[in-house]
């Protein structure tokens, strides 16, 4: 059986407007404690965490993307147009660099999946460049 806890809750109308969606999003959820008690036993403060740490990731890969795309399109507006070049997907130039990505991507899965060796071997420990000789050394 729950304890309950004689304290009182202020709540301003942002909170009493997520508390309503809440309500009305979940059939389980009935009243504003009940609302309470799911965002409580809901809240996972590392998965907040990581979420908001790949959702950073993701939208300044998106930025980046969307920069890279702009500029190839500029490029592309400028000096293929003047050379009578076809763009789009069907085009050579497209065709050619859907294939070197996805030559990349392929080598990266490759590079990231290959086991590697986990000591380096010291190839100065296994040959030397002029064997030891104790008679030059004993002799002063």
């Amino acid at each position: 059986m729950a304890k309950v806890i004689d304290k009182h809750i202020y709540f301003h109308q942002t909170h009493i407007d997520v508390l309503d969606e809440i309500i009305s999003t979940h059939a389980e959820v009935k009243n504003y404690s009940e609302a309470v008690r799911f965002l409580c036993m809901n809240y996972d403060p590392e998965m907040e965490k990581k979420v908001n740490a790949n959702q950073a990731k993701l939208n300044s890969m998106s930025k980046e993307i969307s920069t890279m795309t702009e500029i190839i399109a500029e490029f592309a507006d400028i000096h293929l147009k003047d050379a009578g070049i076809l763009i789009g997907t069907n085009s050579t130039v497209y065709q050619e660099a859907k294939e070197r990505v996805e030559g990349k991507i392929k080598t990266n899965q490759t590079k990231k999946y290959s086991p590697k060796i986990k000591k380096p071997i010291n190839e100065f420990v296994h040959a030397r460049v002029d064997p030891f000789d104790p008679t030059q050394f004993l002799k002063r």
